[in-house]
């Protein structure tokens, strides 16, 4: 099981691309010599990417339009899910499963997005309200378990049932929204970032756009 991914931005990216594009390389060069029999990865659906090409509901057949993003943190993970599709392609013999999980939340969960909430505010992009998605890490626990104990090649998404608008979360946590233009909303998340102060880029504000959150639909293993 190949879990050594990064689960938020970083702003040590040389050491990023190491641990991640570099490691995948050489755990899979690993279990290409050794010939295992199988090898589970995790990846995340941010790898579908926020783009206004994307359909509505995304499938694991999907293209993942995350190479276009402006995030190092999205990038890093479709390469790697790259190096696992050729991995699988070199060795047919070798089961070889992808899990991509959706935004991760649960009492033991400490990340990006459960810092994001615990803020008393949140900002909020004038005009959108984008479909959020979520899934429980009790789910993901079980989903790792299920892939270790049966055979399942391939990709899955793994994500919660149903999606809520932005505001319906922020209301349903008592959080207060700031509304902010374009404009100002984009230098002020890079002042905020460059000086540590904001756990998340500026360009994860593209995930806040209506027309581009990848709301992903759960396969039915």
């Amino acid at each position: 099981m190949h879990a050594a991914f990064l689960s938020a931005p970083t702003h040590a990216a040389a050491w990023a691309h190491e641990l991640e594009s570099i490691g995948t390389m050489h755990v899979l060069n690993a279990a290409a010599e050794c010939q295992v029999r199988k090898v589970i990865a995790w990846s995340q659906t941010v790898v579908y990417g926020a783009n206004p090409l994307n359909p509505n509901f995304l499938s694991e057949e999907h293209e993942l339009r995350g190479d276009k993003s402006r995030s190092r943190f999205v990038r890093e993970k479709v390469e790697v899910e790259r190096q696992v599709r050729r991995f699988r392609a070199e060795n047919t013999d070798t089961i070889v499963t992808t899990l991509r999980t959706a935004t991760t939340l649960g009492p033991t969960i400490r990340n990006f997005a459960t810092r994001f909430f615990q803020r008393p505010v949140a900002p909020v992009l004038m005009g959108y309200d984008p479909l959020m998605q979520f899934v429980h890490e009790r789910d993901v626990t079980d989903a790792f378990v299920a892939a270790v104990e049966n055979d399942y090649p391939g990709e899955y998404n793994i994500v919660g049932d149903g999606v809520l608008p932005y505001s319906t979360i922020l209301a349903l946590m008592g959080k207060v929204p700031i509304p902010l233009p374009h404009f100002l909303a984009y230098p002020l998340s890079k002042a905020l970032w460059a000086t540590q102060i904001f756990d998340s880029p500026p360009n994860f504000l593209d995930f806040l756009r209506s027309c581009a959150w990848p709301t992903v639909v759960k396969h039915g293993a």
